[in-house]
């Protein structure tokens, strides 16, 4: 009896140790996470943008293009993160005001982001501010005579930069180092709301 009474506190010891040892290796692993999360990183991305462009005379300018961008940030723990990214939206050609037109838009932006982790995904919102250059070329289709007043001959060009708002969604995957995105970004400057969707790679380290 004595035997059977002094297995039976060692037991219950032994439970204890592996119930402490499996919590210790569970916050040694989430730790271990975090640390990795805590870290640099550099991307690339190229996606399909819109871009908008207004003339006070001839009105608003509005295509879609190829387009990428370069970014920047820096990872703080498992939730947040502070990217600066330049971002060249193309140079589509189209029409404004019924006239031949070609526009250029590109800028910076910094942002906040925070990340909700799913597993070894993340789903993400940002938003910060963006300085954004655009121009606006036009070629008119007609040419000035004494019959037609007020006109313009050769070329018309606008241009304008201005800071504002900028905010996206997106997804990314991480594979050790290597982190796959896609997201979705628009930016509010000057009135105008061009728009970014991409795919992008980003490296930490």
């Amino acid at each position: 009896m004595e035997s059977s009474a002094s297995v039976q506190p060692v037991g219950v010891r032994c439970r204890a140790f592996g119930w402490f040892g499996l919590l210790l290796a569970y916050a040694c692993a989430a730790m271990a996470a975090d640390d990795y999360r805590e870290s640099a990183y550099l991307g690339v991305g190229i996606g399909d943008s819109q871009v908008v462009a207004r003339s006070p005379t001839l009105g608003a300018f509005r295509e879609d293009h190829l387009a990428y961008k370069l970014f920047a940030g820096a990872q703080a723990g498992r939730y947040f993160a502070v990217e600066l990214s330049y971002v060249d939206f193309g140079h589509p050609s189209g029409s404004a005001g019924g006239q031949q037109a070609n526009a250029t838009v590109k800028g910076a932006a910094l942002f906040a982001i925070g990340y909700l982790p799913v597993g070894r995904a993340d789903l993400y919102v940002k938003a910060g501010a963006a300085y954004l250059d655009s121009s606006l070329h036009i070629v008119p289709a007609y040419v000035c005579t004494v019959l037609v007043q007020n006109c313009y001959v050769g070329p018309l060009d606008e241009s304008d930069n201005a800071t504002g708002f900028a905010g996206g969604i997106g997804a990314q995957y991480r594979f050790r180092a290597v982190t796959v995105r896609a997201e979705f970004e628009r930016f509010t400057v000057a009135g105008q709301r061009p728009a970014l969707a991409s795919l992008a790679l980003a490296w930490s380290f």
